[in-house]
């Protein structure tokens, strides 16, 4: 299959690249079937552009990367949705209805969310073959040293002069 700019194909973004890498009807069939299923549900552009930022390595990241865009662009509807339906129950106080359907939207919402969020998690750990890594440093501190063991400091002088000593002398 010789595939040219003007050709047919060229309507689905990023098939020319999936084909010149792994060039077989296998390939181009599978690449045009997820194009035609991102298209179906809204997102093929978000699609593409997921699969372009994750730079997928394989045709299941690929498919992770549209599956994200989907999900994305879902969540965010329905959050429209909500939006939309709580503005018309403000306007329209007696139409509980419209509260209760905000209501769903907003929750279903935050399921696609969560769902998303665990779609990258997904694609953290396939990328990094389900491992982790946990460095462990060693340090010596010497008598009258400081050392930092983990999370954030705040500065400060002696015990006895930060903000709480201060707000119980100013209570005095």
């Amino acid at each position: 299959m010789i595939l040219e700019t003007g050709d047919a194909l060229c309507d689905y973004p990023r098939l020319i690249d999936v084909l010149r890498k792994s060039p077989s009807v296998l390939n181009a069939e599978a690449s045009r079937g997820r194009l035609d299923l991102a298209s179906k549900a809204g997102a093929l552009v978000a699609a593409v552009d997921a699969a372009e930022t994750i730079k997928p390595r394989n045709s299941l990241e690929r498919m992770l990367a549209h599956q994200l865009a989907a999900l994305h662009n879902a969540a965010m509807t329905m959050l429209a949705n909500a939006k939309d339906l709580g503005r018309q129950h403000i306007a329209n106080p007696g139409n509980q209805a419209l509260s209760v359907e905000s209501a769903r939207s907003a929750n279903s919402a935050s399921r696609l969310i969560t769902t998303y969020q665990n779609g990258m998690l997904a694609l953290d750990r396939i990328r990094r073959g389900g491992k982790q890594t946990v460095t462990v440093q060693h340090m010596h501190v010497s008598d009258g040293g400081q050392a930092i063991v983990a999370g954030s400091v705040r500065g400060g002088g002696p015990r006895g002069t930060g903000r709480r000593a201060r707000r119980g002398k100013a209570a005095k």
